[in-house]
């Protein structure tokens, strides 16, 4: 799925063919604000990518594992990543510190 998602992104040429195909499909931007919206989910879309490429070791080192990563990557785009992220790491811990 991710790959066929990636690939869809790099084929088109602006970020207005990218809203527009990603307005079609969700059918939910009647308004400037939802379109701030996407544009912060995907912002937060690509840090998570940049996550991807770093190493397992410095993953570990600011407290994420490949796995949470991996899972941030395929959030939808109604969602914004790093949140989701954020707070999959905190309830993971929370449950450790609990154990």
């Amino acid at each position: 799925m991710r790959q066929i998602r990636t690939k869809k992104v790099k084929e088109m040429t602006t970020m207005h063919e990218y809203f527009e195909d990603r307005a079609g499909e969700l059918g939910e931007f009647t308004s400037l604000l939802n379109l701030g919206a996407l544009w912060r989910h995907w912002q937060a879309h690509r840090s998570v990518r940049h996550l991807a490429s770093l190493d397992d070791h410095v993953l570990q080192d600011i407290g994420l594992t490949r796995d949470d990563v991996e899972w941030a990557e395929n959030v939808p785009i109604t969602q914004n990543a790093v949140l989701a992220l954020d707070d999959r790491v905190r309830r993971r811990r929370h449950r450790t510190d609990d154990a």
